[in-house]
């Protein structure tokens, strides 16, 4: 279930920088219960990818808080176009998704609004964050 967003929030957001981009997210995403992904069909997630610090490769998987941001993004990127924002549980996220994910070495591109305008962050940096801001709290 999203959180409640109206379009001064929505547009607010979006003018924001990546560091608060990866706040808003995080705050979101703990209010909403949920994160979103960008799919064509069961089997075709949208994946990025970036140079690493050493110069290599690296896959990331684009991540947005509510589903009008990954909207947004799936409208205005030529990469994402023919994707949906599809809902996954954040629960199910942390302790289903992001173990099988790291294990390939995936990293996350949070928030993106254009192309390379995001934070890429690890696994342990999600962990972190998400239990630092525990939503139970």
């Amino acid at each position: 279930m999203s959180f409640k967003l109206d379009d001064i929030q929505y547009n607010a957001a979006l003018k924001l920088n990546a560091e608060y981009r990866y706040h808003n997210f995080v705050q979101g995403a703990k209010k909403g219960l949920e994160v979103f992904v960008l799919k064509k069909d069961e089997d075709d997630i949208l994946f990025l990818e970036t140079d690493g610090d050493n110069g290599e490769t690296i896959s990331v998987l684009p991540l947005w808080s509510h589903e009008r941001f990954a909207l947004n993004y799936a409208e205005n990127n030529e990469v994402a176009q023919g994707y949906r924002p599809t809902a996954i549980g954040l629960a199910i996220f942390l302790e289903s998704w992001l173990p099988q994910l790291n294990a390939s070495g995936i990293e996350y591109a949070i928030f993106p609004v254009g192309e390379n305008d995001c934070n890429i962050v690890t696994d342990e940096d999600l962990l972190r964050d998400f239990e630092y801001s525990n939503p139970e709290q």
